[in-house]
């Protein structure tokens, strides 16, 4: 079977048409849609027990129903913002385009993302298998899903003529091999909030989120001045920071912290501090040691650990 070249296949941040739902100018009936984009497929989530920085070169194999594809993940990161860059893999055929992306999860654990968008019609009970291998060639990581999607329509039912679908697997080396999963997510780790009494001029925080003794220190810039919402991503660990302002003199703060569900333990500790940017003065301090809330989103049989969620309010 003959390839095609790689720039006709892969797209970073775009889409095969083939692949994208979006609204038509006949959609809905002449109501008024907007056009967001979905590609159908699966990211099949590898968690490693490795420190992001133990491996040299991963090679990464993604199946969808027989057609395999293979890329490699390597060390190099993005100059400008020091995240891993994506590796986008040709995949047999042309049947398959995707990404791998690499995310350090702390505590020694490591987190491939290898997102998957098979460019023929998905169906439930599609199989999805990823295999890791290290640069020395030993298998790490070996493991096959039968998938069954969750349905959504990015433009509302009445414009989309047909559900996206998508799932999401979070595998580990002990998963069990060819069971028939939902693609339930966990964003495991702690939610934190506190409303705190703030200037008026409050614009810029800092923020440094604590789990036992690993630290990470963000600085939030842009906060309304008056009512109003701001957002910040951090990316060591994977999390959030959103500020709203219900009053001008008020901020409510919610700091996720996320985590690799398999290396959290009751007893854990989460400190969390947020400063005025511009004096300094201390606006919350939270210091406490949790219990998590364990669930499987997708049941026993399909999650290798439960999904651990802790919650913290301030006072």
């Amino acid at each position: 079977m003959s390839r095609k070249p790689l720039a006709a296949l892969l797209f970073f941040v775009g889409i095969p048409a083939a692949t994208l739902l979006a609204c038509s100018s006949n959609s809905g009936g002449g109501k008024s849609c907007t056009a967001i984009g979905c590609a159908d497929g699966a990211t099949l989530s590898a968690h490693l027990q490795m420190p992001v920085d133990a491996f040299g070169t991963l090679q990464v194999k993604a199946c969808w129903n027989g057609y395999c594809g293979t890329g490699s993940v390597d060390q190099e990161k993005d100059a400008g913002s020091g995240e891993p860059l994506p590796t986008l893999f040709q995949l047999q055929g042309g049947s398959l385009y995707g990404t791998v992306h690499r995310v350090d999860e702390g505590s020694g654990w490591t987190r491939l993302d290898v997102s998957v968008r098979p460019a023929a019609e998905t169906k439930d009970g599609d199989r999805y298998t990823l295999t890791v291998t290290d640069a020395q060639g030993a298998v790490l990581f070996d493991v096959e899903r039968i998938t069954t999607y969750s349905r959504s329509y990015p433009n509302g039912p009445d414009c989309d003529e047909r559900a996206c679908m998508n799932a999401t697997h979070a595998l580990y080396s002990e998963s069990a091999n060819g069971l028939a999963c939902t693609g339930n997510t966990c964003d495991a780790g702690a939610i934190i909030r506190q409303s705190v009494a703030v200037d008026a001029a409050l614009t810029e925080v800092n923020v440094v989120a604590c789990r036992n003794d690993a630290c990470w220190p963000t600085t939030v810039v842009g906060l309304p001045s008056g009512k109003g919402a701001s957002s910040t991503r951090m990316t060591t660990p994977p999390g959030s920071i959103a500020v709203t302002r219900p009053a001008p003199d008020r901020a409510d703060f919610e700091v996720r912290v996320q985590g690799e569900t398999a290396a959290l333990i009751d007893g854990d500790r989460y400190r969390l501090t947020v400063t005025d940017g511009r004096t300094q003065k201390v606006l919350a301090n939270i210091d406490r040691q949790v219990t998590y809330e364990a669930t499987f989103p997708n049941g026993q049989a399909c999650d290798a650990h439960p999904c651990r969620i802790a919650r913290i309010e301030g006072p």
